[in-house]
Parts: structure tokens; sequence; C-alpha cells
């Protein structure tokens, strides 16, 4: 057995791993907004014309497996940020999973629901930003691989 050789991470490595951390915890915040928003709680928006109510009785009829989705992009991008932190391996499994689970997800909203038109331009952004993200954590978890930071 070829026993891999352990690199120390410099200060870079860190400071992304700790980020992303943050960044996908956060993500977890929001997965549980989403389960547990109501009526009520999401009026705010369309009283400040940030959403319309057509958006908000979508977001209320969306289906659960939908969220689920949420819950694996989001479940899983934390855990693979951990696993970055704990230098494993695994972390690039756990973030090409959240990437798959984030991209099946936004498919389902913007192009499969059908309700493009009533979603705002803001959400089409964070989807970019969040997709973005977890490209780049991919690459930097199969560069610390090649490096031997990550075992």
């Amino acid at each position: 057995m070829i026993k891999a050789r352990h690199v120390k991470p410099r200060a870079l490595f860190w400071f992304v791993a700790i980020l992303a951390l943050l960044w996908y915890l956060f993500g977890v915040l929001q997965c549980y907004n989403t389960w547990t928003m109501t009526a009520d709680s999401l009026a705010p928006m369309v009283s400040d014309g940030r959403v319309t109510q057509d958006y908000v009785d979508y977001l209320l009829i969306m289906p659960a497996w939908v969220k689920v989705l949420f819950a694996v992009a989001t479940g899983g991008g934390a855990v693979g940020a951990l696993l970055l932190l704990l230098r494993r391996s695994s972390a690039i499994l756990l973030f090409a999973m959240s990437l798959l689970a984030a991209l099946a997800m936004y498919s389902q909203i913007y192009i499969f629901s059908g309700q493009a038109g009533i979603i705002p331009v803001s959400d089409y952004v964070i989807a970019s930003v969040v997709t973005s993200v977890t490209i780049v954590m991919i690459v930097f978890a199969l560069k610390m691989k090649q490096r031997g930071v990550l075992a």
C-alpha cells in the first residue's frame, strides 16, 4: 500500500476551508427557512415589494422532493467543508454531491416548473453564485488532494 504524502497546508487553505464551512452553514440556515416558511412569514416580502404574491404562492407549494434536494445540496456542502477542514479527500465527493443536488433543484425550479416568469432576478443570481462556489470548491479540493494536503 502506498502511503499518501502529507503536506502542511498553507494559511490560504485554512481560510478557504473555514469560509466554505460558513458559506454552506448559511445555506443550511436558508434551507431550514425554506422548510419552515409560512404565508405569514413571507408576507413582509410581498408588502415590501421584494417578491410577488405569485412567487410566495409558488414557494409555499414547492414539492418536498425539491426541498430535499436543497437539504442535500447545503448539507452535503457543509459536510464537505468540514471534511476539507479535517483534510479528508472525501470532501471532493461531498462537494460533487452538493453540486448535483443543486443543479437538479435549480433545473426543477427554473426550467421544469414552468414558473420562470415569477421568479425574481436575484434568485437567478444567487443560483449562479451558489453553483460557481461549489464548482470552485471541487476544483480547490482536487488541487489540495494533488498537492498532498488531503489524505
